[in-house]
């Protein structure tokens, strides 16, 4: 039960993570780029400064459905294959 639990709460994490790192794409390039973000030097700066940050929801994604898929098959039975 605990391992549901926990595998809940990385999925929920990931999802968090995922919608607002999407929610920063769309402040950046409706709002953001009206302003500061007009010029081409500014964009290939905040390109640089926020790709790392943006790796983090798929990178997260990723460990968790590595995580989910390992627990899952470690409790399957041999011989039916069904938990």
């Amino acid at each position: 039960m605990a391992r549901m639990c926990h595998a809940a709460l990385a999925w929920t994490a990931s999802a968090v993570l995922v919608l607002t790192a999407l929610w920063q794409l769309v402040v950046a390039f409706t709002v953001e780029s009206r302003t500061y973000m007009a010029n081409g030097t500014a964009q290939t700066v905040w390109g640089f400064v926020f790709a790392p940050l943006f790796a983090i929801p798929a990178l997260m994604t990723a460990v968790t459905w590595s995580y989910s898929k390992r627990h899952t098959e470690q409790h399957r039975t041999p011989a039916t294959g069904r938990a």
